[in-house]
């Protein structure tokens, strides 16, 4: 592989630091090339933490590994930062902290021949406490609807007897002696 000039270094650091998201753009042999601004806050990465061109993205994905809570979610990390497929990913990630990350992994290049891979990481912490708001009130109309099911039954069930005395005392004085 070639290395990269400063000036693809100086576009990349400059289009990383552009886009709305915390991004981390890898190699195709999965080193840092570059890590934007927005990553390094949303992560909080250490101060010293060296992020140059070149440094395995190990560094990366232990410190934000040891930030998840929940242990499957830590294997999953840890077993997709090993290979980076021709398959864009996104996926979510509980932090210990109750924020929610998520991140949306692509490839970067021709498709024959990946030229690197994007990682491009968002809080999503609101939008999952609103999903879960909204998991809720669908719970309790669910149960709502079950309540009133039962109560149409019981109701039903109740006013049959006497409906039924109504009935057969009404075909009774019908019925002409």
């Amino acid at each position: 592989m070639h290395e990269a000039s400063q000036e693809q270094l100086s576009f990349a650091a400059a289009f990383l630091d552009a886009l709305p998201q915390a991004a981390l753009l890898l190699d195709p042999d999965l080193r840092v090339v570059r890590v934007n601004r927005r990553l390094t806050t949303l992560l909080r990465l250490p101060e010293g933490l060296d992020l140059s061109p070149g440094t395995p993205r190990e560094r990366i994905v232990g410190h934000l590994a040891g930030m998840l809570d929940r242990p499957e979610e830590r294997d999953r990390l840890l077993e997709e930062s090993e290979t980076h497929g021709p398959v864009t990913r996104t996926t979510d990630y509980h932090l210990r902290d109750g924020r929610v990350l998520r991140r949306h992994r692509a490839p970067v290049g021709d498709g024959a021949r990946p030229l690197g891979h994007l990682w491009l990481v968002e809080d999503v912490t609101r939008q999952h406490e609103a999903e879960e708001g909204l998991h809720g009130q669908v719970r309790k109309l669910a149960a709502l609807a079950d309540e009133r099911a039962a109560f149409a039954g019981r109701t039903l069930h109740e006013l049959r007897t006497p409906l039924a005395t109504v009935l057969s005392f009404a075909e009774r004085t019908r019925r002409p002696p």
